[in-house]
């Protein structure tokens, strides 16, 4: 069965591999048409801007960036700079010109009183002269001056103050660069001078914040020199050749987009002017920070308009309007460059996944930019039909062994029972055989010395008897205990209940065992508080603490005192016996109260007994709507609790 079943498995499989790769080979070509289709719409439209006027061309793109999407940007390069759209999708202008640092000459006089004479009171003042200046950027390097000074003679608010008015001119260029960065640029240096570091770490955050707005034209170099400035001061780490981003998680995202392509750009423009290094494929990938960015290239007439797109922009304009494709045929898509780096999807694929049933084309063969990958998603899902027939015979085999399994396990679990069951009642025969044979024993032995008139006197004979009447107690209580254990099995055994006083009768039995073992020196202490009557049926539940006591007694041969009391806990009436002898071992608990069951202790240390007293316990205890708990610690003794409700009034 087991053969015919593995040959038929593998027919199927084999059927199931070709019908996977004739899926994947379906949708590789269907994937790999509607990538080729997008890339060649999105080239005929950068052809047809390269080859409008410049104005207009400028005007189109300004209308076309908005269906871009976020990670994507149409760039212009003209021998005239840079043209962006949208035009804040970069973080800096890869074009913008070197700053260029130069005093204007109506502040001349006060950098020679502050520099030359070192007089900051009359500098300040010189510089003060100028901040209502009519021109905004001598008003701005006026008050850029005069707070430095403010700072330098030690009057620090005053120069935050200053420092707030010119940050208020904002985007006015002041030595190439704009008044709001060097204001709040200047407030961190403040800031942090003084070390106040909340207050740096949230003028930092702040800088960080709108240097992502991108709501200033800056170089590369003057954007990360003030993004680095600005995470030192809030204690981030930044690695020399790369720009960390902000915290926020949302933002964080803008910002990486907005970096790859600011830097995906900066390189372009470099090289654009290089004819060795400008490629001259009108699409190829370019791989900055190890991701691969996509290029889209049309040049005409001296200018060059290309189309760049990130992983991200890739994923949701081009890759996600094929998901329903890839869902209905059960397969996923991954695109690599050449070097390996993937592109879609950005994580691993799982273990499942990489061991599926996969296809790869490389660039040369689909006429893309990427290697394309296929792989089926869930090969147990390849097809329902094999699927189907796999699992009935599986199935089928399954339960044939689970069968054969089951009835073994039966067979060998009911012999097992069968020599347990045999192996109890022999002990139990032998254990009850040696319970009748010791009393018997002592009665034929004090029967034989009375009947020879072997005793002598009066006292003596009175003696014997009081021994020939205690052991028959002893054989009539367990004759009565194996009767009374039968009809309680099978559950014949008829109890009377009645309100009982529970503390007198605890302190009955008490009284009563404490005459049968004060020859054996066993002292027997009783704590009995009034806690009212009890339910019961005075015969069984007297018997239920005899056997409580008899077992505290062969359990405890060195240590002979046994602790017993009365009491109320919790509404309950509780009476329990505690000894200070063997103790049970933990994973004996759960069998102590089962018919027949004597612990390991029992059996090395000879303790006498039948196996029967706890499971009769438990018998009462349950008759009479209460429950028995117990305490134990090997070799510091147990205590078990009956616990039973209070009669109503």
């Amino acid at each position: 069965l087991v053969w015919l079943a593995s040959q038929l498995v593998q027919q199927d499989r084999a059927l199931e591999r070709e019908r996977g790769h004739e899926t994947l080979t379906r949708v590789a070509s269907a994937v790999t048409t509607a990538l080729q289709h997008r890339i060649a719409a999105a080239k005929s439209s950068l052809n047809q801007l390269a080859s409008l006027p410049a104005s207009e061309r400028r005007a189109a793109m300004a209308r076309m960036a908005p269906t871009l999407g976020p990670g994507a940007a149409l760039v212009e390069f003209t021998s005239g700079g840079i043209t962006v759209a949208p035009t804040r999708a970069l973080l800096y202008d890869p074009a913008a010109p070197i700053e260029q640092v130069e005093t204007p000459p109506a502040l001349a006089r006060g950098e020679w009183l502050e520099f030359r004479e070192r007089d900051l009171r009359r500098a300040a003042s010189a510089y003060r002269a100028h901040t209502s200046a009519p021109d905004p950027a001598v008003r701005g390097a006026a008050l850029l001056r005069l707070a430095r000074v403010l700072w330098k003679d030690g009057r620090a608010d005053e120069a935050l103050q200053t420092y707030d008015l010119l940050g208020a001119l904002d985007t006015v260029s002041i030595h190439g660069l704009p008044a709001g960065l060097l204001a709040a640029h200047a407030r961190l240096g403040v800031r942090r001078d003084q070390g106040r570091r909340d207050e740096a770490r949230i003028e930092a955050d702040s800088l960080v914040a709108r240097l992502a707005s991108r709501r200033w034209r800056l170089s590369r170099g003057s954007f990360e020199f003030y993004h680095e400035e600005a995470l030192r001061a809030r204690g981030a780490v930044t690695s020399p050749d790369k720009v960390a981003r902000p915290a926020a998680s949302a933002l964080a995202a803008s910002f990486a987009e907005a970096l790859l392509l600011s830097r995906a750009v900066d390189s372009l423009w470099r090289a654009w002017s290089d004819v060795v290094a400008t490629p001259v494929d009108a699409r190829y990938l370019l791989t900055m920070d190890s991701v691969p960015v996509l290029v889209l290239r049309s040049a005409r007439a001296g200018a060059t308009v290309m189309l760049i797109s990130t992983p991200a922009h890739l994923r949701a304009a081009w890759i996600e309007p094929l998901q329903p494709i890839l869902a209905g045929e059960g397969v996923t898509l991954s695109l690599s460059d050449a070097a390996g780096p993937p592109i879609f999807p950005p994580e691993p694929a799982p273990a499942a996944t990489l061991d599926a049933p996969r296809l790869t084309h490389a660039a040369a063969v689909s006429r893309l930019p990427w290697t394309l990958g296929v792989a089926i998603t869930d090969p147990r899902a390849l097809s329902r039909d094999f699927a189907a027939r796999r699992r009935v015979l599986l199935f089928s085999l399954v339960v044939a062994i689970l069968l054969v399994l089951v009835g073994t396990y039966s067979v060998t679990r009911a012999v097992n029972r069968e020599l347990a069951v045999a192996r109890l009642q022999s002990d139990f025969v032998a254990a009850v055989s040696h319970e009748f044979r010791t009393p018997l024993t002592s009665m034929r032995q004090v029967a034989e010395l009375l009947d020879a008139g072997r005793v002598s006197s009066d006292e003596r004979r009175t003696q014997y008897h009081a021994v020939l009447r205690r052991e028959g107690d002893r054989l009539h209580r367990l004759v009565e205990n194996l009767l009374d254990f039968g009809r309680m099995e099978a559950g014949a055994r008829e109890f009377r209940f009645e309100p009982v006083d529970a503390a007198a009768l605890v302190t009955e039995v008490v009284e009563e065992f404490r005459n049968g073992v004060a020859t054996s020196g066993y002292e027997v202490v009783l704590s009995a508080a009034d806690a009212g009557p009890v339910h019961a049926d005075r015969e069984a539940l007297t018997r239920a603490l005899w056997n409580l006591l008899d077992n505290a007694v062969k359990y405890s041969p060195e240590h002979k005192t046994i602790d017993v009391s009365v009491a109320r806990d919790n509404g309950r009436v509780v009476m329990s016996v505690s000894d200070h002898g063997l103790g049970i071992p933990p994973e004996e608990h759960g069998a102590i109260f089962q018919e027949f069951v004597r612990g390991q202790a029992a059996r090395v240390s000879g303790v006498r007994g039948t196996g029967i007293g706890l499971a009769m316990v438990r018998h009462i205890v349950q008759a009479h709507g209460g429950e028995i708990r117990f305490t134990s610690i090997v070799g510091a003794g147990s205590t078990f609790s009956i616990r039973l409700a209070p009669a109503p009034a």
